[in-house]
């Protein structure tokens, strides 16, 4: 039973931190975006209209595309749940407790 334990506080380890990962990544893609529009209003300022920074797929896209390439498949990430992945393996824990608490009773 110890074992198990020490799975679910490793689980809410590891869920804590790609939380973290994702709310670096969401800062970094803000950064990209401004610096982005900061670019193109410079450039058309020099009298450059194309917009290089245009681009199919845009950045975006491509980051999904990364994601996908090592396991992640990111668009089904994108529903408004609402939800925190912390949230989700906390109950999906409790649940757990929940059952091997019944089991041993």
């Amino acid at each position: 039973m110890a074992d198990v334990e020490q799975m679910l506080q490793r689980r809410t380890a590891i869920a804590e931190e790609m939380t973290g990962l994702i709310g670096r990544l969401g800062v970094l893609v803000r950064e990209e975006k401004e610096l982005a529009n900061d670019l193109r209003r410079e450039m058309a300022r020099s009298g450059i209209k194309a917009e290089v920074l245009q681009t199919t797929p845009d950045i975006e896209e491509l980051i999904n595309h990364e994601l996908g390439r090592v396991g992640v498949e990111a668009w089904r990430c994108a529903a408004p749940w609402g939800s925190r992945l912390t949230d989700l393996v906390d109950r999906q824990h409790t649940n757990a407790r929940a059952l091997l608490a019944a089991k041993a009773a």
